[in-house]
């Protein structure tokens, strides 16, 4: 039995919160056993100009993969699994 094939996809980015205007930097790690497009992922994240984290969660899941999302916001650490 031959071991599984993994993609990794990771990318840092920075959205604003919409209750203080504050840029809340983002960690993105995407696993797929199947190819995503760089566009794709670039695209999707470069959307995201004012957001909550588990709403940007929701709509990256549309990418496929396993996905885990890390922020910190006021000191709190979030992970967000899809």
């Amino acid at each position: 039995m031959g071991a599984t094939q993994m993609n990794i996809y990771e990318i840092s980015f920075g959205v604003k919160c919409p209750n203080n205007d504050v840029i809340v930097e983002y960690d993105l790690t995407i696993e797929s056993t199947k190819m995503i497009m760089v566009e794709d992922i670039l695209e999707l994240v470069q959307s995201f100009q004012v957001g909550y984290h588990e709403n940007m969660a929701d709509k990256l899941k549309e990418l496929g993969g396993k996905q885990t999302l890390v922020a910190y916001h006021h000191g709190v650490k979030i992970t967000t699994i899809r």
